[in-house]
């Protein structure tokens, strides 16, 4: 279930809280904090009309990584979500998380 930049800004309690995975380096991090609440059947309200500002509109951090760094941590972050996912019991990755395909389609395709 792709969060589709659904968590530009997101709360939890810290108990709820659970780490993300060291094999996602950069991306997917929020996929991961956001798919973890759905799996654990945890309630996800949302606050609609709420505005915030971000310095550079998302990506604060990757915006200052070199571009073909930028691309490889994408493509391996990516590569690393759809392995979670697939040890999850999820048997369509690339349905449950659209950016992933997006990301592999782009910049490897010969990795789908």
């Amino acid at each position: 279930m792709d969060s589709g930049g659904f968590s530009l800004l997101f709360f939890m309690h810290k108990t709820q809280y659970e780490p993300v995975p060291e094999t996602l380096r950069l991306y997917f991090g929020d996929n991961f904090v956001f798919d973890n609440c759905v799996w654990r059947g945890l309630p996800i309200k949302v606050i609609k009309d709420v505005w915030f500002y971000t310095p550079t509109g998302g990506g604060t951090t990757v915006s200052q990584l070199p571009t073909s760094e930028n691309i490889n941590l994408n493509v391996e972050d990516a590569l690393a979500y759809r392995d979670l996912l697939i040890s999850k019991g999820i048997t369509d990755p690339y349905s449950w998380s659209i950016s992933i395909k997006m990301i592999l389609e782009k910049y490897a395709p010969q990795l789908l």
